[in-house]
């Protein structure tokens, strides 16, 4: 996915007003022999037989060309209103104990299936516009068809009481809040990535363009693709897969496709401007949201200890925390080595925190736990940074998504504070200055002395062309380690390696 935008530096703009998705009425153009011509018949748009794969990929079921079908019930009205004209369909679902609704219009049964999916795994179902090619376009567009078909859908979900969908005007919306615009969409592929970003779990999508089968006997056929699939796995839940060439509802969707369409993507759609501040954010709930989906058993119900992020950024007071908290790793570590081996091996840490003189970058302490609150200041320096203040940012927004994402059943521990919490903190930025991930034995003492189950540690680094935001659980149980990343997209390099002054 090319991205052609000018990037920000941890400064949100103001989104910019939603695309209008309907216009003024619009006028078919000319019909063509066998497609547009009064008919009665409907050749096939109601076989069940004609789902098929997915046109950017994923599971695929057999795909089949339709036939035979009831016309009475699934051809739509053939009035002349477009994409825009008259209120929508109001949402209603069944009443207590009464008979479920039932999803109108020639869509009907790819609602039901999706609401049957959604039963099962409830979430948000992002709907977009069905792609397009026409021989007036330069690549996939979008034409009023594509509309009628985010909108059918829509209104078919929430018929059948299903209020978490998002189509239009709100789709838009949400993809702006999620730091991208419709200039980002180039293809079918994308509407995963992009479900992704808004917190879809379903996402429906597809394609609709005229074929010619025979170009001396004017012989053409609708073809409709329509997918809706499960974000996570990729799974097709539902589809409605057609070759419309006669009948009602052919006549009706072929003035729909030939219609123009407000709806732009690509180069043609209005550019967007995405903040690198709104990127990272994004990113550590996109990871949160991970970690709460994926590794369920270390955080579900948890204590859950949260380490500051550390961010690979390389300004002095950062290097100076770096190489004063590995001095005095190795020195501590030196020091516990020969209590341990000269006395009795328990509370060795505690006594030789009360041990000193020490000596650290050039300073003299009255003893290791003195040192302490030297440590405690030196990284006050970095703290009151635009650094810093990212490290706390980062951190504070993934514990509050998990939370969210485990709905509340989680204990978040506290990161910094007492004695036990610094020296913690020392050790972590000892194994960043080492590039070491590895949590020590005296660390995981310390942690699960003090009730921690599972220990979060995040970084954000620079990884070859691009910037890698990742987080670690270490499950002190076990000793067991898992990791999840997001990528940032390359185009955001230069401005993160600006505003970490690298």
């Amino acid at each position: 996915m090319n991205v052609r935008h000018r990037f920000l530096l941890w400064a949100g703009l103001p989104l910019v007003a939603a695309m209008a998705c309907a216009g003024p009425e619009r006028t078919p153009h000319q019909p063509i022999q066998g497609v547009d011509t009064e008919s009665t018949e409907v050749h096939n748009v109601g076989d069940e037989s004609g789902r098929g794969a997915p046109p950017g990929g994923g599971s695929a079921m057999a795909s089949a060309s339709s036939t035979a079908g009831d016309a009475a019930t699934l051809a739509a009205p053939m009035g002349e209103s477009l994409p825009g004209d008259g209120p929508a369909a109001t949402p209603s679902g069944a009443a207590a104990g009464g008979t479920p609704p039932v999803a109108p219009g020639f869509l009907g049964d790819f609602a039901r299936d999706l609401a049957t999916a959604h039963s099962g795994t409830p979430g948000i179902v992002a709907v977009f516009p069905a792609l397009s090619r026409t021989p007036q376009s330069r690549g996939a567009t979008i034409t009023a068809l594509g509309e009628r078909l985010m909108r059918e859908t829509a209104d078919a979900l929430r018929t059948l009481g299903i209020q978490e969908v998002v189509a239009g005007d709100g789709l838009v919306n949400d993809l702006q809040a999620a730091n991208r615009g419709f200039d980002s969409w180039d293809g079918i592929d994308d509407v995963y990535w992009m479900a992704d970003r808004i917190g879809a779990a379903y996402v429906v999508f597809g394609t609709e363009e005229v074929r010619e089968l025979n170009r001396l006997e004017k012989d053409r056929t609708l073809e409709v693709r329509w997918q809706a699939m499960r974000v996570a796995d990729r799974a097709t839940v539902a589809a409605w897969n057609q070759n419309l060439t006669s009948g009602a509802l052919a006549q009706d969707l072929y003035r729909y496709h030939e219609a123009a369409s407000d709806w732009k993507i690509g180069a043609a759609a209005e550019t967007f401007t995405p903040s690198l501040q709104a990127e990272t954010v994004l990113l550590a709930r996109q990871l949160a949201q991970r970690a709460a989906r994926t590794h369920q058993r270390l955080v579900q119900g948890k204590a859950v200890r949260i380490e500051p992020f550390v961010v690979a950024g390389r300004s002095a007071a950062r290097v100076q925390v770096r190489d004063w908290a590995a001095e005095y790793d190795r020195k501590l570590a030196s020091a516990m080595a020969e209590a341990a081996a000269d006395g009795d091996p328990a509370g060795v840490e505690q006594r030789v925190l009360r041990s000193g003189p020490v000596t650290i970058a050039g300073e003299s302490y009255g003893s290791f736990g003195d040192a302490l609150d030297g440590f405690r200041k030196l990284r006050s320096s970095v703290q009151t940074t635009a650094l810093g203040d990212l490290e706390r940012d980062l951190s504070d927004r993934f514990a509050e998504h998990l939370r969210t994402a485990l709905g509340g059943d989680v204990r978040l521990l506290a990161s910094e504070g007492d004695r036990d919490a610094m020296l913690g903190l020392i050790r972590r930025e000892a194994r960043a200055a080492r590039g070491d991930d590895a949590v020590d034995a005296d660390t995981i003492a310390l942690l699960k002395a003090h009730g921690t189950d599972t220990l979060v540690t995040g970084t954000l680094r620079r990884d070859l062309d691009t910037y890698i935001m990742a987080i670690q659980l270490l499950d002190l149980k076990n000793g067991t380690t898992l990791t999840e990343s997001a990528t940032f997209e390359p185009a955001f390099s230069t401005p993160l390696d600006q505003a970490l002054n690298r």
